[in-house]
């Protein structure tokens, strides 16, 4: 519980900073990225913790401040702390065109020799009958090549 509660407080406070930087800026804060700006604020509490031992960080924030001080203290702040860093990518704008797809068998794959059975099907006519021979002979023919020529006309194929 206590480690949600202290991840919104840092949302809101990254969602307070940015909003201060956005205006120090002059920028829109929709053109700030929150995660850059949230991983460069990481980096200062971090550093901050390298160099004040907690019982220091505690006497510093130990003091009383009205929400009005803490938005001039801010303000001061953050109002030239703009990065080029925290500008925001533009988002995708390639929009998927509605090509059509190409057929593809139920299950994503098949064989040869169901590739070679659709026209037979619809004519009524089977592939042995219509003159292909054996399977070997179907792969020569659908894989024709100046190499496979030699076992084509032999009659022994590449299987």
């Amino acid at each position: 519980m206590f480690q949600a509660s202290f991840c919104f407080l840092l949302y809101n406070m990254t969602q307070v900073i940015q909003a201060m930087i956005a205006e120090g800026a002059d920028r829109e804060v929709k053109t700030i990225s929150l995660e850059l700006l949230f991983y460069d604020v990481q980096r200062q509490l971090t550093a901050w913790t390298e160099v004040l031992p907690p019982r220091q960080t505690v006497e510093l924030l130990s003091t009383t401040w009205t929400p009005s001080q803490v938005t001039r203290r801010l303000g001061q702040l953050l109002h030239g702390a703009w990065s080029e860093r925290w500008i925001k990518s533009p988002s995708n704008t390639h929009k998927k065109t509605g090509k059509q797809r190409d057929e593809y068998p139920i299950g994503g794959h098949t064989s040869v020799f169901r590739v070679m059975q659709e026209p037979a099907r619809d004519s009524d006519e089977d592939v042995y009958s219509s003159g292909l021979g054996r399977p070997s002979y179907i792969c020569c023919k659908l894989n024709k090549s100046k190499d496979w020529s030699a076992a084509e006309n032999s009659g022994s194929g590449p299987i």
